[in-house]
């Protein structure tokens, strides 16, 4: 399974990368995860989606999230 991630709140800031990849180990025991994080810190949804395409989506991801804070 790949993640494709993108938006501020998961810059690699106070532990929220390794919390969500703790929450999606426990979620999905077997699978083998992959993560691309394109999150970006003060960015916000303008800048974001135009960015979306070039530094998520061209990996083919299984599931997309994004995320402003």
């Amino acid at each position: 399974m790949k993640i494709g991630i993108v938006g501020t709140v998961f810059e690699n800031t106070f532990g929220v990368r390794k919390t969500y990849m703790e929450w999606i180990d426990k979620l999905f025991p077997e699978a083998n995860i992959t993560i691309v994080n394109a999150g970006i810190s003060g960015n916000h949804a303008r800048t974001g989606s135009k960015r979306l395409k070039t530094d998520v989506l061209k990996f083919n991801p299984d599931l997309t999230v994004v995320c402003y804070g």
